[in-house]
């Protein structure tokens, strides 16, 4: 007899009919990874919304890397669809659990959007306190200035400028 007449191989198929939708918190917290899967599991039944909530407010109170690891899982298994982005939803209530890479993109972008927000701000009170006159054209134009050096070189110009055609000259 040879080695492989001893071995015997027995499938697992994980599907919706042999795999419990976890909706209870509890059951969740007690089997996070189990809770994971059942979110892979449902993600296209109706019962993934529910399921979904049950996993978020599980796994943000689950010790860290533990819960870091699976949140960032089931966000890359439920991708851009409908569940990923409710997903996204209920874990951005819990940002010191959940940094998943789309999540990251999401702050982060806001964080530049914030920082324009903020010089283009700080650029329309300098030339407010310099008394200098800006038509709604170019309050506009800097508030949708997405460049940093040209939002600097303006404000640059702010402290010599005695029009708002000295600060905005190309």
């Amino acid at each position: 007899m040879g080695f492989g007449d001893q071995l015997t191989v027995r499938p697992l198929v994980l599907g919706p009919s042999n795999v419990k939708p976890i909706t209870d918190v509890g059951v969740a917290r007690a089997d996070p990874v189990y809770a994971a899967l059942s979110v892979i599991v449902h993600r296209d039944r109706r019962v993934i919304g529910a399921i979904l909530e049950a996993v978020s407010e599980a796994l943000s109170k689950s010790p860290a890397p533990d819960g870091i690891v699976l949140t960032d899982y089931i966000e890359l298994v439920l991708g851009k669809t409908p569940s990923g982005d409710l997903w996204r939803k209920l874990m951005a209530l819990h940002p010191d659990v959940f940094q998943g890479p789309t999540m990251r993109g999401i702050i982060d972008k806001a964080t530049a959007e914030a920082k324009l927000t903020g010089q283009a701000d700080f650029l329309l009170t300098a030339i407010r306190m310099r008394g200098i006159e800006v038509s709604e054209t170019q309050g506009e134009q800097v508030r949708a200035c997405t460049d940093e050096q040209q939002l600097e070189q303006w404000l640059a110009r702010v402290f010599d400028a005695t029009s708002a055609a000295d600060i905005f000259a190309d």
